[in-house]
């Protein structure tokens, strides 16, 4: 059986640092609580390579952070993930989906740009 650092590919002092980990796991595979979706959703696209494509896929859930100033040392937080699978990019799609989710969210947008100087490079408009 994979431990969780085999898992997400980070030594022990890594791991550490970003998962919160379950005490008394009752089987191997859930020794650690996800701390990102891009796995699974990557797992997903794995199991259905077969498909025809395009394949869009998205996923809303919780997370888990490592957070001291929680009680129990984690707090989760409800995060999205979307990928859209295809021969051809198609960055519009996931650009139609992000502006519909921030209309219906409510999310307005800044009247004016931020801008952000970068070591080396011109201002990067935000």
């Amino acid at each position: 059986m994979d431990d969780e650092c085999e898992k997400l590919m980070k030594s022990r002092k890594e791991k550490d640092a970003l998962v919160a980990t379950v005490a008394n796991p009752k089987a191997q595979d859930f020794q650690c609580v996800r701390s990102t979706l891009l796995p699974g959703l990557l797992k997903t696209i794995q199991a259905n390579k077969n498909m025809p494509l395009p394949l869009r896929l998205f996923e809303v859930s919780d997370v888990v952070v490592l957070d001291d100033k929680a009680d129990t040392g984690a707090r989760n937080v409800r995060k999205l993930v979307a990928v859209n699978y295809n021969k051809m990019a198609g960055l519009e799609i996931i650009h139609g989906l992000l502006d519909r989710i921030m209309v219906l969210l409510d999310v307005k947008f800044k009247d004016e740009y931020v801008t952000v100087a970068c070591e080396g490079m011109e201002n990067i408009y935000v």
